[in-house]
């Protein structure tokens, strides 16, 4: 994930590639599954050091939802009741198709033949 933009951040991008960006783009991505703070972390190249004030924000802006605890690691998962991380999976969805028509669009490249 690290080393991949998503639509999603290609666009945001241009305002800057911050940790919350990052962090929230891996929450809608991967929206179906639940993850540590330490999974987090990892997919999205930040340090533990930078996460852990946003993910204190995160919860408290009720963007993410703790599912459940297995041993010491409580897991999370993106809150799609929220208003704003609605706007934002639309946004995604949005954009996802306006890079797809432009994809459609685009002539092929010469070694593709029809």
């Amino acid at each position: 994930m690290e080393n991949s933009k998503s639509i999603f951040r290609q666009a945001f991008g241009r305002f800057g590639d911050s940790p919350f960006l990052k962090t929230i783009d891996f929450f809608i991505e991967f929206q179906e599954f639940d993850y540590s703070k330490s999974q987090v972390a990892h997919e999205t190249g930040i340090s533990r050091n930078t996460i852990e004030p946003l993910w204190k924000m995160l919860i408290k802006k009720n963007f993410i939802k703790l599912t459940r605890t297995i041993g010491r690691a409580d897991l999370y998962k993106l809150n799609r009741a929220d208003p704003t991380i609605q706007a934002m999976i639309e946004f995604d969805m949005k954009l996802s198709g306006i890079y797809a028509q432009k994809q459609l669009e685009s002539p092929l490249p010469s070694i593709i033949k029809r």
